[in-house]
């Protein structure tokens, strides 16, 4: 298959192919011009333009254009990333920021690494446990390792151990969202637990709160900031956890 020509989205091209045979093994190789891809019935500038639309539009879209199916508008889109990315540059990096990310039921989990200070992808990986990241340092030689001052990542046990065995000498940040996240749930743990003790009146007064508790309060309305306040008003231990969460909220304005 080649480049589209006209009012023709599907172009075949008809090239004589030489196949030649060891004589020891008896294996067959054919050769094909430069142009035609060694192993896929396609062009290379084929698959160049199907690539470039994909970074532009969705999947089937780019499949529609060129009346492929989705799945070669992937795989071609794959090739050319593999064939032309420049080779990973592990040099003088200082800081790295790991997380994992959720690419739905059927793909799971998979663990990323970027560079701190450029954002760069320099590791994905199936998996979100330590054997994910530490396939990620054994591509590191010392020198490489010795250049990386400060990792971001959140407070999961295993991606710390990690970085602490491989990057003794790095500090470890833990990454604001998971921070503030850790303390909202505390914050909602206190007000189950005030819910579970409370009388009726009191029950009547917590219900439905969290939501009052976790928004930041400039995006409340005012009818739902005076429902905050008599909140806290008749609960010591709601309010304390709700100024506690303010407090910390503000380290991250200086």
């Amino acid at each position: 298959m080649d480049m589209p020509i006209a009012d023709a989205p599907i172009v075949y091209i008809l090239y004589p192919r030489v196949q030649d045979r060891c004589r020891d093994c008896e294996y067959f190789v054919t050769t094909r011009p430069a142009e035609i891809h060694s192993t896929k019935d396609s062009t290379w500038r084929l698959m160049r333009a199907v690539s470039a639309w994909a970074s532009a539009a969705p999947a089937s879209a780019v499949a529609l254009m060129f009346e492929i199916s989705e799945a070669t508008v992937r795989r071609y889109d794959m090739e050319m990333l593999e064939t032309t990315l420049p080779p990973l540059d592990l040099d003088n990096i200082r800081s790295l920021l790991i997380d994992e990310k959720h690419l739905g039921r059927r793909h799971g989990y998979v663990t990323v690494v970027l560079n701190g200070d450029t954002g760069k992808l320099l590791h994905m990986v199936k998996g979100k446990k330590r054997e994910s990241l530490e396939s990620f340092f054994e591509q590191l030689d010392a020198s490489q390792k010795q250049k990386i001052k400060v990792v971001g990542i959140d407070r999961a046990g295993a991606y710390q151990s990690a970085v602490t065995q491989h990057l003794p000498g790095a500090a470890i940040v833990y990454d604001r969202f998971h921070l503030v996240m850790n303390v909202n749930q505390a914050v909602d743990e206190v007000r189950r637990s005030e819910w579970r003790a409370a009388d009726k009146p009191e029950k009547k007064l917590i219900k439905h709160s969290r939501y009052l508790l976790l928004k930041n309060p400039e995006k409340l309305s005012e009818s739902a900031a005076e429902r905050l306040r008599s909140l806290r008003d008749a609960n010591e231990n709601i309010s304390t956890a709700y100024q506690l969460r303010e407090q910390f909220r503000v380290i991250y304005l200086y």
